[in-house]
C-alpha cells in the first residue's frame, strides 16, 4: 500500500492524496485487503474514473517494475536519518524554518496549533462548500465541521 501511494504521488501530490484517501476509504469502511496488488490496481481504475487524467497504466508500471519501490526508499532514508522509530510521524515543513515533528496519533486541534505555529497569520478561508464535498468520493461531516462522526457519501 506504501509503495502504491508513492506510486500515485509520482504523478502528482494531488493525485497521491486522493489515492491515499481511496485506500483509506476501500480498508477501514469497504473491508478490502490493500495488501493485494490487484487490490491497488483496482483503486487506481476507480481513482480515474473520478479523475479522468490519472494515468492507470503508468501507475500500474511504477507499482509493480521499480519506480514506486524506489520513492518508498527514499521515504524510508529519511525516516532513518530523522531517526523517527515510532508511527505515525508528521513532518511539518516551511521554507527557511526548521521543520516540526509530531510522533503517534494526535487529535485534530493538535495539528491544527501545528499549523497555527508554523504560519501565524493563517486564517480558515472558508467552510467546505458542496464542490469540496463532490471531489472527494466521500466525505465525513466533521471534516466540515458539521454534527457527529458518520458518513456523508457524495453524489
Amino acid at each position: 500500500a506504501c509503495i502504491a501511494f508513492k506510486s500515485a504521488e509520482l504523478q502528482s501530490a494531488g493525485y497521491g492524496e486522493m489515492y491515499l484517501r481511496l485506500m483509506r476509504e476501500a480498508c477501514m469502511l469497504q473491508g478490502i485487503n490493500i495488501a493485494h496488488v490487484q487490490e491497488l490496481i483496482k483503486l487506481a481504475d476507480r481513482m480515474k474514473e473520478y479523475w479522468p487524467r490519472f494515468d492507470v497504466k503508468q501507475f500500474s508500471i511504477d507499482l509493480t517494475k521499480g519506480k514506486g519501490l524506489e520513492a518508498f526508499r527514499c521515504d524510508m532514508n529519511e525516516v532513518r536519518l530523522k531517526n523517527i522509530v515510532r508511527f505515525p510521524t508528521l513532518i511539518f515543513r516551511q521554507q527557511e524554518k526548521a521543520s516540526l515533528v509530531s510522533v503517534g496519533y494526535r487529535p485534530y486541534s493538535f495539528l491544527i496549533d501545528v499549523i497555527r505555529e508554523l504560519a501565524p497569520g493563517l486564517e480558515k478561508t472558508r467552510e467546505a462548500t458542496i464542490t469540496d464535498k463532490k471531489h472527494w468520493v466521500t466525505f465525513i461531516d466533521p471534516e466540515a465541521g458539521e454534527g457527529e462522526p458518520h458518513m456523508a457519501i457524495a453524489q
